[in-house]
């Protein structure tokens, strides 16, 4: 996404999250700030749009704060959980072999007893 993209390039970014929580493309920016440690406390993550434009200003008025962010935001992320692509594999695997053995169990117990599912 566009915001992954401008964190990567050490743009910090401030998001409106969405009232519906079920709304992930709305709240992508909200899962990238929480995975990034020096984020998490700058009230990037927001609640109304007064509240955006409150951070806003409030960032753009720091410019130490905002030069500190810039120089720090690519390595923090390179570090972070989004970008651990071994882990992402790996918990992709379980979880898909956590939904085989679900399926199996469930499809071995309306078998017919002769019969079954190999797992």
């Amino acid at each position: 996404t566009t915001t992954c993209e401008a964190m990567y390039m050490g743009v910090p970014v401030i998001t409106l999250r969405s009232q519906e929580e079920d709304n992930h493309a709305h709240n992508v920016g909200c899962t990238l700030i929480s995975n990034m440690k020096s984020l998490r406390h700058l009230n990037l993550i927001t609640k109304t749009p007064q509240d955006y434009v409150k951070s806003a200003v409030e960032l753009a008025s720091d410019v130490k704060r905002l030069n500190e962010i810039r120089q720090n935001l690519r390595q923090e992320m390179l570090a972070s959980p989004l970008c651990d692509g071994h882990t992402f594999v790996t918990n992709l695997e379980n979880t898909y072999q956590q939904l085989w053995n679900k399926y199996c169990q469930k499809a071995n117990s309306r078998a017919p007893e002769n019969s079954s599912i190999a797992s």
